[in-house]
C-alpha cells in the first residue's frame, strides 16, 4: 500500500509542477513584452532628440541670417550716410575752390588773418542753425547793399538833374573795410564748413569703425552663446542617451539574470520531472513484480485448493463407501438372526 501512496504523491507533485511551468512561460512572455516596450520608448526618445537637434540647427541658421541681414542693413545705412557726407564735402570743396579762384592772390594774407580772427567751432547739431543764421545775415547784407545802391543811384540822379554832369560816387574807407571783412567772413565760413565737414567725416568714420567693432563683438558674443547653448544641448542629449543606454544595459542584465534563473529553474524542474518519472517507473516495476508474485501465489494457492478439494472429494467418497460397507456388514451380521 505504501508504494502506491508514494506513486500517487509523486503524480500530484508532477501535476503541481505543470502550472508552475506555464506561469514561468507567461512571466517570460511578459518580460519580453516589457523589453519590446522599452525598445519602442527608446526609439521614440531618439526621434525626439533628432527633432530637437534639427530645430536647434534651424534656430542657429535663422539667428545667423538675421544677424547678417541686420549687419547688412546697418552697413548700407552707414554707407549711405558716408556717401551723402562725402557728396556734401565734394560740393563744399568745389564751392571753396571756386571762391578761392575768384579771390585775388594779393588778399590771401588779409583773408587768412580775417579767417583766424572770425573762426569759431561748430558741431553737427548746430550745423543747420548756423547755416540758417549765415543765410539770414547774408540776405540782410544783400538788402542793405541793394538799399545803398538805390540810395546812391538816387543821389547820382539828383546830382545829374541838379548840375547836368554825373558825379562819381565812391566808397568811404569804413564801408570798404566793412565789405572786405564781410567777404573774408564769407570765405572763412566756407573754409570752416569744409573743415567741419572733414572733421565730422572723420568722426563718423571713427564711429563707424566703433560700431563695426561693437557689431563684431556682439556677433562674437552671440556666436559664443550659440556655441554654449549647442554644447549644453549636446551634453544634455549625451546625458539622456547615456542614461537610456545605462537603463537598457540594466534591463538587459536583469533579463539575462531572469533568463538564467528561469533556465536554472526549468532545468531543476526537468531534473525533478525526470527523477519523478524514474521513481514512478521504478514504483510501477516494483508494483508489477509484486502483482506478479501475488498472482503466482494466488495461482499456487488455487492449485493447492483444487488439489485439496479433489482430496476431500476422494476422502468423502471413500468415507461414503466405507460407511456403506460398514452398513452392509452390519446388515449382514443382523440378517442371520432375523432368519433364525
Amino acid at each position: 500500500i505504501s508504494p502506491q501512496l508514494n506513486g500517487r504523491s509523486n503524480l500530484t507533485a508532477f501535476q503541481d509542477l505543470v502550472p508552475m511551468i506555464h506561469n514561468q512561460s507567461d512571466y517570460i512572455q511578459h518580460l519580453e513584452a516589457e523589453v519590446k516596450l522599452c525598445k519602442e520608448e527608446l526609439h521614440e526618445m531618439k526621434q525626439r532628440i533628432r527633432v530637437v537637434v534639427v530645430e536647434n540647427e534651424r534656430f542657429h541658421s535663422d539667428l545667423k541670417s538675421k544677424a547678417v541681414d541686420e549687419s547688412l542693413k546697418e552697413y548700407t545705412i552707414h554707407n549711405s550716410m558716408i556717401e551723402s557726407l562725402e557728396a556734401q564735402v565734394i560740393s563744399f570743396r568745389s564751392v571753396y575752390s571756386s571762391c578761392e579762384a575768384s579771390i585775388p592772390s594779393d588778399f590771401g594774407l588779409f583773408f587768412f588773418k580775417l579767417k583766424e580772427q572770425y573762426s569759431f567751432p561748430l558741431s553737427v547739431s548746430t550745423f543747420p542753425s548756423v547755416f540758417r543764421k549765415n543765410l539770414s545775415v547774408s540776405q540782410k547784407e544783400c538788402e542793405e547793399v541793394k538799399d545803398r545802391l538805390r540810395h546812391r543811384e538816387k543821389q547820382a540822379a539828383d546830382a545829374l538833374r541838379a548840375d547836368g554832369a554825373p558825379r562819381v560816387a565812391g566808397l568811404c574807407l569804413k564801408c570798404a573795410q566793412h565789405e572786405a571783412v564781410l567777404a573774408g567772413t564769407h570765405t572763412n565760413l566756407h573754409v570752416q564748413a569744409i573743415d567741419r565737414l572733414k572733421k565730422e567725416r572723420d568722426e563718423l568714420l571713427v564711429a563707424l569703425r566703433a560700431v563695426r567693432a561693437s557689431q563684431q563683438e556682439a556677433q562674437q558674443r552671440e556666436w559664443s552663446a550659440c556655441l554654449q547653448v549647442k554644447q549644453a544641448v549636446e551634453m544634455a542629449e549625451e546625458a539622456n542617451l547615456y542614461k537610456a543606454r545605462v537603463q537598457c544595459e540594466q534591463l538587459s542584465r536583469e533579463l539575462a539574470r531572469l533568463r538564467e534563473q528561469l533556465e536554472r529553474e526549468a532545468q531543476a524542474l526537468k531534473e525533478r520531472l525526470a527523477e519523478a518519472r524514474e521513481e514512478g517507473r521504478a514504483e510501477a516495476r516494483k508494483q508489477r513484480e509484486e502483482l506478479a508474485q501475488t498472482v503466482k501465489l494466488t495461482y499456487s494457492l488455487s492449485v493447492c485448493l483444487d488439489n485439496y478439494c479433489i482430496c476431500m472429494s476422494f476422502h468423502s467418497t471413500a468415507l461414503a463407501a466405507f460407511e456403506i460397507l460398514n452398513y452392509t456388514r452390519i446388515v449382514m451380521c443382523k440378517s442371520p438372526l432375523i432368519l433364525l
